[in-house]
């Protein structure tokens, strides 16, 4: 998939199920490999990830699809869902 990283920026990113995740706000690239390596969300839509993180990233390959919006494989929800920070004592 060949892309211009300014495009990406600020899309809304979905689940293919539909499920808002949230906006790009920035991109992660590994300079050695020259390659974009993980898309970082933020805006997240906190009535389906119970999550207290600022942004998540997603990494690149569960891109599916990148137009108006980006739609992302949905084991992307379950993963996320897994990443809550553990409990301060």
């Amino acid at each position: 998939m060949r892309i211009e990283l300014t495009q990406i920026m600020d899309l809304n990113v979905y689940t293919d199920k539909g499920d808002y995740i949230g906006k790009v706000e920035d991109i992660k690239i590994d300079t050695n490999d020259k390659r974009v390596t993980g898309l970082v969300i933020g805006d997240i839509n906190h009535n389906i990830f119970d999550i207290k993180y600022r942004f998540v990233v997603i990494p690149y390959r569960f891109a599916k699809s990148i137009a108006d919006i980006i739609l992302v494989s949905s084991v992307v929800k379950t993963l996320i869902g897994r990443a809550k920070p553990k409990e301060e004592a």
